[in-house]
């Protein structure tokens, strides 16, 4: 590389790490399936999964490498490096008897890196992910925003003054709820009243019920629900993993639900706990019919609420079945994602808060509009 500019020095170093991590994964997972026959005392025993699992991680290298790096693979280059590489590993035997303990921990690890792992669909390492799936990327609409998108002003409309806003497209639409701008809205849920605050320019700030802020990659503003919340669940999840915090959020949001419910005119909201309730039918034990029926309704139980955090098994039972709800991609229950005004920017919001209080958000100024929502 020399006389190349630094830049293409550091993006070839970077691309040479994906390469590398991705060609150790694939050696380690070879080996690790093909280890059975290394019980026989055979030579095609004892020198096939060495031979195999080489061949494979050195193939897997330089096409991860040639994919990142050019877009596309030569076959041949790559069938001669794995060629090689398994030869290096058939002459190199011993050396992988000694690190045999080494290499049988690693898919372990690599798989609970894989469980948590988010990767962008248009970035390199999507690309690959998908190319040695055998599929096609996944290509999201083209994002395009007008640069006005977002302002806010009022005007006057047959006599009155009206809160208006720019949206994605450059278009002036109504600015739901922004005569609140500086004040409270109040809002009843479930005979409660609920304050919440609007900023200067009429949106709502949820920041008071919110488990956590996160920022969406460009290419997913225009995804679909669906697409963007799977991206921020799974995030959300790798970041309980390492945040007290944010566990007592996500287990404070899921109680608050089943003891108060997320509102009786809140559809989606209790039609989601409905879901959450209906695949998780170990859970339905400890549920009392005329309870699931007011969860479904909107309402929460003071009685199974009380049931659950009296005893540690079943409150266990319930949290860990809301983890791993998040974890295999949907939303925590109790709560519901806002598109924040600010592009890019994700509020996870109490649902019982979120679903009452009508405003806009970022779906319209930066997100596509509600278009794009399925």
């Amino acid at each position: 590389m020399d006389g190349a500019p630094p830049v293409d020095i550091a993006t070839d170093a970077i691309y040479g790490g994906i390469a590398g991590l991705i060609s150790l994964g694939v050696f380690a997972t070879t080996a690790r399936v093909l280890g059975i026959f290394a019980s026989s005392s055979s030579w095609l025993g004892r020198w096939f999964p060495r031979f195999t699992a080489g061949s494979t991680g050195g193939a897997s290298d330089e096409a991860s490498f040639q994919w990142l790096r050019k877009g596309e693979v030569n076959w041949k280059q790559v069938l001669f490096v794995g060629a090689l590489a398994g030869l290096l590993s058939f002459g190199f035997g011993n050396f992988t008897d000694h690190g045999k303990k080494l290499v049988s921990l690693l898919p372990k690890g690599i798989q609970e890196i894989g469980q948590h792992a988010v990767v962008s669909a248009d970035g390199p390492s999507g690309k690959f992910v998908s190319f040695i799936k055998g599929g096609a990327t996944k290509q999201y609409p083209k994002v395009v925003i007008d640069e006005r998108a977002g302002q806010t002003f009022t005007k006057e409309v047959n006599g009155e003054i009206r809160w208006r806003y720019i949206n994605w497209k450059g278009k002036e639409r109504t600015l739901y709820n922004g005569k609140y701008a500086g004040q409270f809205y109040r809002a009843e849920v479930n005979g409660e009243t609920i304050r919440v605050p609007f900023d200067d320019n009429g949106f709502p700030k949820f920041e008071q019920w919110k488990a956590i802020d996160l920022k969406l990659d460009k290419e997913l503003w225009f995804a679909k629900d669906k697409e963007q919340f799977v991206v921020l669940n799974k995030d959300v999840y790798l970041q309980m993993t390492k945040d007290e915090d944010l566990i007592r959020k996500i287990d404070e949001g899921f109680l608050e639900v089943i003891q108060k419910g997320v509102g009786d005119k809140n559809y989606p909201g209790y039609r989601k706990l409905g879901r959450f309730l209906k695949e998780n039918p170990d859970l339905q034990r400890y549920i009392k019919p005329e309870e699931r029926d007011l969860l479904e309704k909107g309402l929460g139980s003071e009685e199974l609420y009380n049931r659950i955090i009296s005893d540690e098994q079943i409150l266990d039972k319930f949290r860990k079945a809301n983890y791993k709800w998040i974890q295999s991609g949907e939303d925590p229950v109790g709560y519901t994602w806002h598109h924040h005004q600010d592009r890019g920017k994700m509020l996870l919001v109490k649902s019982r808060v979120h679903g009452y209080v009508k405003h806009v958000g970022g779906r319209e100024i930066w997100g596509g509009g509600n278009e794009r929502r399925n």
